[in-house]
């Protein structure tokens, strides 16, 4: 994983009334000279990664947000361990994240976190409904709930309260499938499917409807 986890800002139309010239100029040249090393995500394992990092940013700004004096940045590359599981249940998409971030000053080691976020397709909103460090020895920490397999890799908290979805029975509760707009089709979510939701715009996010469990 890479820098390319960024949403680039090069893909943005530049105001034709802006013309910069003389200081200005030089610093657009180097901006767009930065912007132009980033790599796009071109394999489906990329955008997996690209999506997976949308959300923790998110869930790291709601953290700093409420904490005061927390800067906490995440980390690029293979450091940030950034993991995400996602499921639909009672008729919100849920995700479970784990990822490392780091203080902006660099004035402490990076730390792993575990978060949780919901969306609700009738508001169109994601919800960030826990954020939290999870402190050292990190071995105590289990790597799976009811949704999140254990080859995720996702370091859950130890106490179950922490987090809304993924507890021992919800998983009736569970589904992967959608209608079309027009309802006539219906297909099952593919984990990519599930993660690119929160970040659709417009007709192009599906209906939901619940599934009966076998």
């Amino acid at each position: 994983m890479g820098s390319w986890f960024s949403i680039p800002d090069h893909l943005r139309q530049v105001p034709k009334e802006l013309k910069p010239s003389g200081s200005e100029f030089a610093a657009l040249l180097e901006r767009v000279k930065r912007r132009a090393a980033i790599p796009m995500p071109r394999t489906r394992e990329e955008m997996n990664a690209h999506l997976a990092c949308l959300l923790a940013n998110r869930a790291l700004k709601h953290y700093n947000s409420t904490h005061p004096g927390a800067k906490f940045q995440c980390l690029d590359g293979p450091d940030a361990h950034t993991k995400a599981a996602c499921v639909g249940f009672r008729r919100d998409l849920w995700y479970h994240l784990g990822f490392s971030a780091s203080r902006k000053d660099g004035g402490s080691n990076p730390r792993r976190f575990f978060a949780e976020l919901r969306f609700d397709p009738c508001a169109d909103n994601t919800t960030v409904q826990t954020c939290t460090i999870l402190e050292p020895p990190l071995g105590r920490f289990r790597s799976s709930c009811t949704f999140c397999p254990e080859e995720s890799k996702i370091l859950h908290p130890s106490d179950d309260t922490q987090f809304g979805c993924g507890k021992e029975g919800q998983e009736k509760e569970f589904f992967r499938e959608r209608c079309s707009w027009n309802g006539n089709g219906k297909e099952v979510f593919s984990h990519s499917d599930m993660l690119a939701i929160p970040f659709s715009l417009g007709g192009g996010n599906p209906r939901y409807r619940l599934v009966d469990q076998p």
